[in-house]
């Protein structure tokens, strides 16, 4: 296993492999603010797999020990005006 760090999210976007990911969680660098941020599986209709909610502070570490494996990227979705900036952990 070897994880990646996701370049900084400061909008939508989407990251990890066409064909499968394993998402391990994320890291906030900038509070986040009025909405909230969802991470999807497959792209943007894909089905949400965690939320980063609103206020979330910077300096935040969520690491999961066991990975969400999927197939298709990982989509970053800024909701109801998100704000904030974000790491993905994947591999």
């Amino acid at each position: 296993m070897k994880v990646f760090a996701s370049p900084t999210f400061t909008t939508s976007g989407q990251v990890g492999g066409q064909t499968s990911s394993v998402y391990y969680g994320y890291s906030c660098t900038v509070v986040t603010a009025v909405g909230n941020i969802q991470i999807r599986e497959g792209g943007a209709a894909g089905q949400v797999i965690d939320v980063i909610a609103a206020t979330t502070p910077a300096g935040t570490l969520e690491l999961y020990s066991v990975g969400i494996q999927f197939d298709g990227v990982i989509y970053v979705e800024y909701t109801g005006g998100a704000t904030g900036s974000v790491v993905i952990l994947y591999e």
